[in-house]
């Protein structure tokens, strides 16, 4: 019998033939390397390595800097003023004798203000062209293929500066990979990337809730990060220089986590979908329906509908209350400059605040937060049989029929419906019944109106204390006082993950790449300008009587941020949005807002 003939009959040979997949052999199916079920848990570990190891450096890089660029200027002429110091390659680079001369001289700290300004926007300036593009990929492609480019651009500025340190090259060298970091997305496609996906495994009304919980872990490693590597500045024997190897081992481990283990979490059918299309054949000339043709300046000139849906008020607001307290956010690295000239800190002192803050963030994100969160997202019906016992308690409604308005109020749980969000506009168990699965009870509806308030509310008291905090920090005389505005001002940060989710559960599930590219961009947009504002601010009043001019102007723009959040943005206005959100995604909705 040949190799290729089938095996004879016997008793035991099936009457039927296996199934056969139905999909098409030659669609290609994106399955994943190693695991199957994407969930938001799979994306932790590529963010905390790669936030993890872009921190680590990201302290004894501006030590780096302001050292390295102190001894150019000292070579310069200056050392006759101040006397002379090694300036040898990097073995000194980073030792403290060093480093306490050279943070105390204000013409270095403002040429260091100014470097850091150009590898900001040489970063930031790219991105804003780079990032529309790889939003609009991760939703053609999937998350993974796309995920991939930040992160290898995360290692081109850690090598170059190891280049610098190493081998003696100009400074010029960090400007040029800056520039193709920024053109590949660097750590902002990153944070979108992670933002899709997360919109891609959470339930629309859980987003909140996610996005903090994934900010406050963002927190951690951005702060333990920076402690981590001050201790390595001491303990290291290459000092700050080996710091960044340890760096590029972490960027390394999440770049070979992405490549073999994370799965993709757009839709398989509708990638199937979207390469079927691609390849069927075209109707006849005769048979296709005609179409205007669109030219490249229609094309630029007419919005999106994401675009429509954003610029109109309540969510342009909420977008500008993010755009300003991204303005600040950005202009938050120059702390390290100040802290080093007004209270003597170095890498190791600016990590351990940072530590301090990082466990201040976790308290308020996910403790307060938490609890925030469980308590604005009571089932509607719950909410309404507390009142009523509250009445009768009182003797106000004494004849009311308990029973009847828990029964009312609490209808048995309808089959879960992944498209069917847990709010008070949400189906009923008859309308959903047709197209719901078994396996899932749908969860208790959610007061949609009580939970938009209270988001609101903990935004515009955010954004208050975020202003008075950054505001007081700029004349704070002593260094330990800062450790007390760093408690108080924590509660600031629950105001932007919140307002993310208000944004993603207003846009449609197939936008939420393009969603949160245009927040990133935003975000850089944002960097650059802070970086043309607070460096300059910072190089002309650190020599002054008031060096702490750009706090001050960070508080004011979060008093800005502030009354556009109280002035502005309505819970009513909100609601009605989400509600239009739902109508065109053709999901069932309650009775609109009042």
């Amino acid at each position: 019998m040949s190799p290729s003939s089938p095996p004879a009959a016997s008793e035991r040979t099936p009457l039927l033939p296996p199934p056969t997949s139905s999909v098409d052999p030659d669609v290609p199916v994106p399955t994943p390397p190693l695991t199957t079920g994407p969930s938001p848990f799979h994306i932790a570990f590529p963010l905390f390595a790669s936030t993890l190891s872009f921190s680590i450096s990201a302290v004894p890089t501006q030590q780096f800097l302001l050292v390295y660029l102190c001894k150019q200027w000292l070579q310069k002429g200056a050392v006759d003023h101040l006397g002379t110091i090694s300036a040898g390659a990097h073995e000194a680079i980073g030792a403290d004798p060093d480093f306490a001369t050279c943070r105390t001289i204000p013409d270095v700290q403002s040429l260091t203000a100014h470097w850091s300004m150009a590898i900001t926007l040489c970063t930031s300036l790219p991105a804003l062209l780079s990032i529309p593009l790889i939003g609009h990929l991760s939703d053609r492609f999937g998350r993974r293929p796309v995920f991939l480019l930040p992160m290898l651009s995360g290692l081109i500025g850690v090598l170059a500066i190891i280049a610098i340190a190493q081998f003696d090259w100009p400074l010029g060298i960090l400007l040029a990979a800056h520039v193709l970091q920024g053109l590949m997305g660097g750590y902002t496609a990153i944070m979108m990337v992670v933002y899709s996906y997360l919109a891609d495994t959470v339930d629309p009304n859980r987003t909140g809730k996610v996005f903090t919980v994934v900010d406050a872990a963002v927190f951690v490693a951005l702060t333990i990060g920076p402690y981590t590597g001050g201790v390595l500045t001491r303990w290291l024997p290459q000092g700050v220089v080996g710091v960044f190897y340890v760096s590029v081992v972490g960027k390394l481990l999440a770049l070979l986590y992405v490549i073999f283990i994370l799965p993709e979490s757009l839709n398989t059918r509708k990638l199937l979908s979207a390469s079927a299309a691609s390849a069927a054949p075209l109707p006849h000339p005769s048979t296709a329906p005609p179409h205007p043709k669109r030219g490249l300046w229609t094309r630029l000139t007419t919005p999106s509908p994401l675009l429509r849906s954003l610029t109109v008020p309540p969510l342009c607001y909420l977008l500008m209350v993010a755009f300003i307290t991204s303005i600040v956010i950005g202009g938050a690295p120059l702390f390290f400059f100040y802290a080093s000239f007004r209270f003597g800190w170095d890498a190791l002192d600016e990590g351990v605040y940072l530590l301090y803050m990082s466990v201040t963030r976790m308290f308020w994100m996910l403790g307060v937060g938490g609890w925030i969160d469980k308590w604005a997202s009571r089932p509607a019906g719950q909410i309404q049989l507390e009142q009523q016992q509250q009445h009768q308690q009182a003797g106000e409604d004494e004849n009311a029929p308990l029973l009847s308005v828990s029964t009312q109020l609490s209808p048995p749980p309808p089959a879960y419906t992944p498209e069917v969000e847990d709010s008070g506009i949400a189906a009923t168990a008859g309308s959903s019944s047709s197209t719901s699965s078994p396996l899932l009870p749908q969860p208790p509806p959610i007061d949609i109106n009580r939970k938009v308030h209270i988001d609101l509310m903990v935004v515009r008291i955010g954004m208050i204390v975020l202003a008075v905090g950054w505001t007081i920090m700029g004349f704070l005389p002593q260094g330990w006082m800062v450790y007390i505005f760093a408690f108080v001002t924590g509660f600031g940060t629950l105001a932007k993950p919140l307002i993310r989710s208000l944004l993603s559960r207003s846009t449609a599930a197939s936008q939420q790449g393009r969603l949160f590219s245009l927040l990133q961009l935003l975000d850089n947009s944002a960097t650059v300008i802070s970086n043309l504002v607070f460096p300059p601010l910072w190089a002309a009043t650190v020599g002054s009587r008031f060096p702490g001019a750009f706090l001050s102007l960070m508080g004011a723009l979060f008093a800005v941020a502030a009354a556009v959040s109280c002035a502005c943005v309505a819970t009513t206005h909100v609601v009605a949005v989400l509600h239009r959100a739902r109508e065109e995604r053709g999901e069932a909705t309650g009775p609109p807002p009042e």
